[in-house]
């Protein structure tokens, strides 16, 4: 049962996570990274490389559901 509640902390806590950083990252400062960029505006890759951060994601939110 333990490793139930394990994994569904860790899919649900993941879920969450991402939902949240998008909505933190491109919605609520975009504006402020588009204004800031600096010497660094051309460097925007074509795709984003999406499995690594859902794989930082879930191992954070695994993280956090061992802590609790």
């Amino acid at each position: 049962m333990k490793t139930k509640k394990l994994l569904v902390g860790t899919l649900v806590g993941g879920l969450v996570m991402w939902l949240l950083g998008l909505l933190i990252w491109r919605g609520l400062l975009a504006d402020f990274f588009a204004a800031n960029a600096g010497a660094a505006t051309d460097l925007v890759r074509d795709t984003p490389i999406y499995w690594a951060g859902i794989l930082g994601t879930l191992a954070l939110a695994a993280l956090v559901t061992l802590a609790i």
